[in-house]
């Protein structure tokens, strides 16, 4: 688990997983966590059980669904337009014709998303592409991706 959802692990919390190759869903139930966080991979183990309903073997690689709670002012965006700088990351949102710079956090990703955690508004226009070039307060015209 990252050190970042650490303080979410509950005893008892109930998890979903797929195997590899494998589209059948199982659940457990989380009986144990390390105390500690690894500090070369800055992540922390997390132990769940479940009665083994066949099929399953000790050690394979899984993808497991862990519900970390709500979080208030968090979108998913396009990973393209997450912009890394200095002290986190950023994203560039129009608001009225005019660009704004939106400090974020990260959140849970897939292959082609990220959770971006800050001040963003539902409706706000998020820029995915010329993110070298844009400033804040930039006037700009928008057209919708894939258009």
């Amino acid at each position: 688990m990252p050190e970042k959802y650490a303080r979410n692990v509950r005893i008892g919390q109930m998890i979903q997983f797929k195997t590899e190759g494998d589209s059948k869903s199982y659940s457990g139930k989380v009986y144990a966590f390390e105390p500690r966080i690894d500090e070369g991979t800055r992540m922390m183990t997390v132990r769940a059980s479940l009665p083994n309903p066949g099929g399953l073997i000790a050690g394979s690689f899984v993808s497991i669904n862990y519900d970390m709670g709500k979080e208030e002012n968090a979108f998913m965006v396009p990973t393209e337009s997450v912009v890394p700088v200095l002290k986190g990351q950023k994203i560039f949102v129009v608001r009225n014709g005019l660009v704004e710079e939106i400090p974020v956090e990260i959140g849970i990703r897939t292959p082609d998303k990220v959770q971006v955690i800050g001040n963003l508004k539902e409706g706000d226009q998020v820029l995915i592409s010329g993110l070298l070039a844009v400033k804040a307060g930039a006037p700009v015209k928008t057209k919708m991706a894939g258009k």
